[in-house]
């Protein structure tokens, strides 16, 4: 919660130096809310923007779970169900 600043800097850092397609890990990630979210949805953005792609890999079953509440799992690489 208090690093998705820091996650949205990360993403649009890599993606100001020419990366991608980018993958975020978030396997190590316990709780997600709306402002990380947002973060990983302003970082695709970001990403179309500049001709490529961001994508989640390996989230805990709980992030995972508010990935598809949110209908958001699916922009970021994950089955919806």
């Amino acid at each position: 919660m208090d690093t998705h600043v820091e996650m949205e800097d990360a993403i649009l850092g890599a993606l100001r130096s020419g990366a991608g397609p980018l993958v975020v890990d978030l396997a190590e990630v316990s709780f997600l809310d709306s402002s990380g979210i947002r973060a990983l949805l302003h970082g695709r953005e970001a990403a179309i923007g500049r001709g490529t792609t961001l994508t989640v890999r390996s989230p805990q079953p709980i992030v995972a779970n508010v990935l598809r509440l949110t209908n958001v799992a699916g922009l970021l690489g994950l089955s919806s169900s």
